[in-house]
């Protein structure tokens, strides 16, 4: 997997845990939990990290397999993005199967490709 598709991936994650981030505060990521803003996350303070943490971290992407897991339910059954993915699955396999229900769930829900939040409106 390239570093384009990481990031394009965890962009997405990101918009779909409804996190968002300003231009003037580039590497950090906010969300919203009214009626307050709260930082989500920043590259900032991960050394040596730059980049969301998604494809990398346990604690992390368990928060979105239980957010996809949730909304998988208000389709119809058959949908297989987690079949094949068991305990022992690795993180990247749990991170692609995420990443693939997104781009399904954004565009039976919203008929397009989740847009990536750059920022929240008159928020910050």
């Amino acid at each position: 997997m390239t570093r384009e598709e990481l990031t394009e991936g965890n962009n997405l994650i990101a918009s779909f845990m409804g996190w968002f981030t300003e231009e003037h505060q580039k590497g950090t990521w906010f969300v919203i939990d009214e009626p307050s803003v709260y930082v989500a996350y920043s590259i900032h303070n991960n050394y040596p990290h730059t980049d969301l943490p998604f494809h990398r971290d346990w604690n992390w992407l368990m928060k979105v397999t239980d957010k996809c897991w949730e909304r998988q339910g208000q389709f119809e059954q058959g949908l297989d993005y987690f079949d094949d993915i068991t305990i022992f699955s690795p993180i990247e396999d749990v991170w692609g199967a995420c990443v693939e229900f997104i781009k399904y769930y954004s565009k039976r829900w919203y008929g397009e490709q989740l847009e990536i939040l750059n920022s929240a409106p008159n928020i910050l």
